[in-house]
């Protein structure tokens, strides 16, 4: 997988500009870049239609606003042959359905505006925008230099194939060495020997935990070797929960990006739920990649500024 053309959210704040930023210079400097910011105009209330300006006038004087400020972010990071475009509605639905009908490979945020927060609040349009954007929505939080540790998260769901053809596209580009990780829950490794024992069912005694870690090493290997190779590559089977598993080994490795699956909003796989996703966003070291499934949207509101 290359990644050949990015929607970057841009809401004018430093977390949102210091992503784009990392963006264009460390993720997918080849890459074309579109700047996209989306006006969320709060609703005029039912009971007072008569005491704001009317919303056709208030778009018209914000999206001028709007144009010229995403002018300057371009000029700001170096680059003014960049296309912006300017949406009006739900800023997480509005760049999910942009980047569907662009074609983008990726659609990319910040952490959510300058204010202080308590650090789980990651942001609604971050978060919102994971379960929604096609193909790959990027979180980009604790930006640092051009990744050189991938971290991925794999488990035996088919969106891990497809996860790790991104990874492999991702450290061919960036020439970045890879760690795959898959995680064994602890209810996995401790219902294997109970569930049977002690006299085992049809095909034998059931594995132990011992058991179930060693096979899951050996089909983690022969799963990087065919998708990654194994000249960059190590593998790692911990046990215990997904989310803070990932956030372990992402500290224990240096990560320098994540990277994992999902399926669509409330379907779960084995590893990688929504739980999970929102943990690793949550207490990730850097940025995250989150792969998912593809929408379905309706008409283009976009105008371009």
């Amino acid at each position: 997988m290359r990644v050949e053309k990015v929607v970057v959210g841009i809401d004018f704040s430093r977390p949102g500009i210091d992503a784009a930023r990392w963006v264009m210079r460390h993720f997918a400097p080849d890459a074309e870049m579109i700047f996209a910011h989306v006006i969320d105009i709060p609703r005029t209330p039912s009971f007072a239609p008569n005491s704001s300006t009317p919303r056709p006038e208030v778009d018209s004087s914000v999206r001028a606003e709007v144009g010229t400020r995403l002018r300057e972010t371009a000029k700001l990071l170096g680059t003014e042959d960049v296309r912006t475009v300017i949406r009006t509605g739900s800023p997480h639905t509005e760049l999910a359905k942009f980047a569907a009908e662009t074609g983008a490979d990726v659609v990319a945020v910040g952490p959510h505006g300058d204010r202080p927060r308590p650090w789980k609040m990651l942001g609604t349009t971050a978060e919102r925008l994971v379960r929604s954007a096609a193909p790959a929505a990027l979180v980009v939080a604790n930006p640092g230099d051009t990744p050189r540790r991938i971290l991925v998260a794999v488990d035996d769901a088919p969106i891990s194939l497809t996860v790790l053809s991104w990874v492999k596209g991702l450290a061919d580009t960036l020439g970045a060495d890879v760690t795959a990780l898959h995680v064994l829950e602890d209810r996995a490794t401790s219902f294997a020997p109970s569930v049977m024992a002690p006299g085992g069912g049809p095909d034998g005694p059931a594995p132990n935990g011992t058991d179930l870690r060693r096979e899951a090493s050996r089909w983690l290997d022969a799963l990087a070797d065919r998708s990654l190779g194994r000249g960059r590559t190590e593998t790692i089977v911990s046990t215990g929960n997904a989310g803070d598993s990932i956030l372990e080994t992402a500290g224990k490795v240096d990560a320098h990006l994540i990277v994992i699956g999902r399926r669509g909003s409330g379907t779960r796989i084995p590893a990688v739920t929504g739980s999970t996703v929102s943990t690793v966003l949550h207490g990730a070291p850097c940025p995250v990649l989150v792969i998912t499934e593809e929408p379905d949207f309706g008409t283009d509101s976009s105008v371009e500024a």
